[in-house]
Parts: structure tokens; C-alpha cells; sequence
């Protein structure tokens, strides 16, 4: 979660798309990263059924990610926080865009 700011940034990449979205919130720890992404995870001791999220987000995100033949990662973001870049296949035809 962020701080103050989120920037986010879409490009091309080869034959592939790239999603990036940073904040500069606390960050993931780097031992953490791929653990965020189990289902029922809240790394923030804040976080609780009763105050918002049940660690489902990032799950799902990932799983369609992948089911459309993507890859998402975490990452150190430049402005102090996290960097969660999604790679997504572009479309065969450029007329489904």
C-alpha cells in the first residue's frame, strides 16, 4: 500500500505487454515476495477481516495473469516502495487491440 503516491506505466515490451504499478509505501521484503502471492497472505499486521482483506488479492491477480500466459513479479519500486510488474502475451492480431 502506498504512502502518498502510486505511479502506474503500460508499455510494449517485444511481443509482450508490461503493467507497472509503484508506490512508495513500506515495501515487500525480498524474502516475502513470492509468499504474497499464496492465498489468505497479509503481511501487514494491520490487516485483519475486520479492518479490510482476506489475502485473496494478489492470488487471483496472479492466477489469471498466468491462465492468460503472463508472469507478475515483485519487485523494489524507484520511488521507495513496491513495483508489481505484470507481463502479459500481446495479441496475435493486432486488430484485437
Amino acid at each position: 500500500h502506498a504512502e502518498t503516491s502510486v505511479v502506474i506505466a503500460l508499455g510494449d515490451v517485444g511481443r509482450s505487454v508490461m503493467l507497472t504499478v509503484d508506490d512508495d509505501g513500506p515495501g515487500i521484503a525480498a524474502d516475502q515476495r513470492t509468499h504474497v502471492f499464496e492465498r489468505f497472505t497479509r503481511l501487514d499486521e494491520s490487516r485483519s477481516r475486520t479492518r479490510g482483506g482476506v489475502g485473496l488479492g494478489l492470488s487471483i491477480a496472479r492466477d489469471i495473469v498466468v491462465r492468460h500466459g503472463g508472469t507478475v513479479e515483485i519487485d523494489d519500486a524507484p520511488i521507495g516502495g513496491a513495483r508489481l510488474r505484470v507481463v502479459l502475451p500481446q495479441p496475435r492480431d493486432s486488430a484485437a487491440r
